[in-house]
């Protein structure tokens, strides 16, 4: 005679419902067309999606603070334009020479994380000894340590001719005096 489930002990129900719930939980997780396994798989997607999402934010958020250097950066340049216009007003006449040390100036304004250079130094085509060094000074305007690597483009040269003059020796000189910018004197 056959013993019914029922007449089982208790323990032993148990462990036979704990079975079955182990391999029902194994064939929805495992079996390729059960709705647990897409569930699982949509799920590891909208995991990924949103791990790239969180660091296509953070990406923007870096940008949205240069943003705001930059910004800063440019008024502070407009200021200076400013100040720049009115010791040298767009209509005053300059002479080639000027304009080209205009130029040199300009272009030797190098900003590198937060580090400014901004002169005009002018080498005589007899400065080429074994010795002879061009330097640049810079200004930490950020209070943080900057390190400056090799192959860091610090500063720009701009080559000019310098014709040899020959001066010519006069009695009167002009009345009007010419002093103002690039001027050394009356």
């Amino acid at each position: 005679m056959a013993i019914s489930f029922r007449e089982y002990p208790w323990y032993l129900q148990a462990l036979v419902f704990f079975a079955l719930a182990l391999v029902l939980i194994g064939a929805g997780e495992y079996v390729p067309v059960s709705p647990v396994a897409d569930l699982r798989n949509t799920l590891d997607a909208d995991h990924t999606r949103e791990s790239d999402l969180n660091r296509q934010v953070s990406e923007l958020q870096v940008y949205e603070r240069r943003n705001a250097e930059f910004k800063l950066e440019m008024a502070a340049l407009e200021k200076q334009l400013e100040t720049l216009k009115t010791i040298v007003p767009e209509e005053k006449e300059l002479d080639e020479f000027m304009r080209l040390l205009q130029g040199a100036a300009a272009a030797s304004g190098v900003q590198i994380r937060r580090m400014v250079a901004n002169g005009v130094g002018v080498l005589d085509p007899d400065y080429c000894g074994p010795n002879d060094e061009v330097k640049i000074q810079l200004l930490n305007i950020s209070g943080a340590e900057v390190q400056v690597k090799r192959g860091d483009r610090l500063a720009q040269g701009i080559v000019l001719p310098a014709p040899r003059v020959s001066w010519q020796e006069v009695s009167d000189l002009r009345e009007v005096t010419r002093g103002g910018f690039g001027a050394t004197g009356n």
